[in-house]
């Protein structure tokens, strides 16, 4: 398909899906949004299924979740060693084989920066 059928095709399948009014708010917000959320997209739907991934994004927004609250309790309890080693584990999931940065112990950096 060329990319003005993919638009066609899409805009067809909004119009029948949404509506005219809110398949134009739907086209309005993408293109001004800046963030690629194809990945977000393909995540929620491997873990939760399509109609899963559907229903997350329809309960953000019907329950107007506050995400920096949720953030603020996401880290209570673990310590910086923990934190440290789930944001290298992140890293390499992410970037594959890349090289692991050398640390000293988190508890001597901050020492250090004190």
């Amino acid at each position: 398909m060329t990319n003005n059928e993919i638009q066609v095709t899409g805009m067809k399948a909004l119009h029948k899906a949404l509506g005219l009014v809110e398949a134009a708010r739907f086209v309005a917000y993408i293109q001004r949004e800046p963030y690629d959320f194809t990945n977000g997209i393909k995540a929620l739907e491997n873990e939760l299924g399509p109609a899963g991934a559907k229903s997350f994004v329809a309960t953000l927004r019907k329950n107007k979740f506050d995400y920096t609250k949720w953030q603020q309790n996401l880290y209570e309890g673990m310590t910086l060693e923990e934190f440290d080693r789930q944001v290298l584990a992140t890293q390499q999931r992410l970037c594959g084989d890349a090289p692991q940065r050398k640390r000293a112990a988190p508890e001597r950096e901050l020492a250090a920066a004190n």
